[in-house]
């Protein structure tokens, strides 16, 4: 199940929820006021686990194949863990 950001527009606060992936996001309200203005903010994927992470977009660290990182000259950074 997902876990969704919301930021209330009534108290200014932000929280998360656990939903199924059927749950009407429309139906959330504030769980700190009750408040029903509330937004979805944008989030980012996250992995669980050990290893290393890399960018599944082809956004430069294609060290592999002898590329290096845009914020990096070499072969292997402490930036990007490459």
């Amino acid at each position: 199940m997902p876990i969704y950001e919301f930021f209330c527009e009534d108290c200014q606060k932000s929280f998360e929820v656990l939903c199924s992936l059927k749950t009407d996001l429309s139906t959330i309200t504030c769980e700190k006021c009750s408040g029903k203005r509330v937004a979805k903010k944008v989030s980012s994927f996250a992995r669980i686990g050990g290893g290393k992470s890399h960018d599944l977009g082809g956004g430069g660290h294609d060290h592999a194949s002898g590329g290096s990182c845009g914020s990096c000259s070499t072969h292997s950074c402490g930036t990007c863990g490459h």
